[in-house]
């Protein structure tokens, strides 16, 4: 299929989507997606402290599935998580990171007011 570069979409939130300049001095490590698709070291990310368990100065994780729970729940980062997002951490990180680019909110806005306006509208999304 087709996918548009997330620049094609998206203003630039400040840094680049992607990078595989990962390395610093001291080295990095990355973590992905295991091809099995069961995780088997998941206790660092789940409850460990990220600079015990990683020693490296960089970490970069690669992955198609949200860790933001993880984290969020990882004991040794749950307080200051909570700090900056509330109980929700979802709905601002994607504000601040998704913002589409001026010509897509024209056409959201102008598909929105004709389509929307003056009335009740439901949305219903199905998974299978």
């Amino acid at each position: 299929g087709f996918y548009a570069p997330m620049a094609a979409l998206f203003e630039n939130p400040g840094f680049a989507w992607t990078s595989d300049k990962g390395q610093r001095s001291g080295g990095s490590r990355t973590i992905t997606n295991p091809i099995s698709g069961t995780w088997r070291d998941t206790e660092p990310l789940l409850c460990g402290d990220y600079n015990t368990a990683y020693p490296e100065p960089s970490l970069m994780l690669r992955t198609n599935q949200y860790m933001v729970p993880y984290m969020y729940h990882n004991p040794h980062y749950h307080e200051d998580l909570a700090e900056l997002f509330g109980a929700d951490v979802f709905h601002p990180l994607t504000r601040m990171l998704f913002r589409p680019i001026a010509e897509l909110r024209q056409a959201r806005d102008q598909y929105v007011a004709k389509h929307f306006a003056g009335h009740y509208v439901i949305g219903l999304q199905i998974r299978t």
